[in-house]
């Protein structure tokens, strides 16, 4: 199977100061010391992690750009950390003690002063990150905020709890939970950041909002699976990954279950095409939503569209994700 046969939704575009990004970006992830403690340089430089946050977010602006970039080098540095660590030890106990210290330094009055003394990299850049993102964050907004960065957080636990139980979750259960494991939460959060805008809490509760939400998610979380499946499931020994999992659950070859993926990816671009289409203006026009609020969406969701056709195109271009999942011959499950 291609997995470059993804319809992508929109042609994307690499943010201007790009070369620049390359070229400092890390220089706080070095002085943070995230690296090399989650990574080793070669390693990191296979991410192309620059080259994500460039084309996700192709208008930021400089000191908005490298924020953003910022984020997303504490969340695969988190991963990268499990990986090393916690998932080769099988150590859960020591994973729960770090990730409930987290809230500690996301405190919502966005405020150094109610922050303990960092004890560990993850926590030191966390503390940066907050202050740096809230100030002029609504209260909502940073309680989504916190919330979905703990649930990223609380997602890698998941993922490792699966890896010590030997359990291949099911596909009703690891579609649920792989959106927060994914950083999907925190993606629309982002989104809010980089539009300056809110989505209106009468509209970011809906359930349209939230199937907008979940499908922006799954088409991004189901392509990592295929492009990466490899490196999680043979090298890294994941067992929370939606090949593996609708292999297993169906008891079909690998190769099949990525084609069952695929599908379900291009299913879940289609649903969300048909949210944004049709059901948001739908429901701003039931809640009667106003002018601003009707701006402050509209901002949003364009973000949302920006990140959505970036990421589809560094998925398909980084080193990363240059281990899809196998061809015929594959090993069957379930028989």
């Amino acid at each position: 199977m291609s997995t470059s046969s993804y319809p992508i939704p929109d042609t994307w575009q690499e943010n201007p100061i790009a070369d620049l990004l390359r070229r400092d970006g890390d220089a706080w992830t070095y002085g943070t010391e995230l690296l090399p403690i989650s990574a080793d340089p070669d390693e990191w430089s296979a991410i192309r992690l620059p080259e994500c946050a460039a084309w996700c977010y192709p208008v930021a602006a400089r000191d908005e750009l490298f924020l953003l970039y910022h984020v997303y080098a504490w969340m695969f540095a988190l991963d990268l950390l499990f990986v090393r660590t916690f998932k080769a030890e099988r150590d859960l106990k020591g994973a729960r003690a770090m990730v409930d210290r987290l809230p500690l330094f996301m405190p919502l009055n966005g405020t150094a002063r109610a922050m303990p003394e960092p004890e560990h990299p993850i926590e030191r850049s966390l503390a940066d990150l907050w202050l740096r993102l809230t100030p002029s964050r609504s209260a909502a907004w940073k309680h989504d905020m916190r919330d979905a960065q703990m649930e990223y957080a609380d997602g890698q636990c998941w993922e490792l709890e699966c890896m010590y139980d030997d359990r291949i979750p099911d596909p009703a259960e690891y579609l649920v939970r792989r959106r927060a494991s994914y950083g999907g939460p925190v993606g629309i959060c982002l989104a809010e950041h980089v539009a300056d805008a809110e989505v209106p809490t009468r509209v970011r509760r809906s359930r349209q909002f939230r199937a907008l939400m979940d499908a922006w998610t799954d088409i991004q979380a189901l392509h990592n699976d295929v492009r990466s499946y490899r490196r999680e499931v043979e090298h890294e020994e994941e067992t929370c990954n939606s090949v593996l999992v609708f292999a297993k659950f169906l008891g079909i070859s690998v190769d099949e279950a990525a084609v069952v993926v695929s599908r379900l990816r291009t299913a879940r671009l289609g649903e969300y095409e048909y949210l944004e289409n049709n059901q948001l203006p739908q429901l701003c026009d039931q809640l009667q939503l106003g002018g601003n609020d009707r701006e402050q969406l509209s901002a949003v969701v364009k973000a949302m569209r920006d990140h959505l056709t970036g990421f589809h195109a560094w998925q398909n271009s980084a080193t990363r994700y240059e281990a899809p999942a196998p061809g015929p011959g594959a090993r069957m499950f379930g028989s």
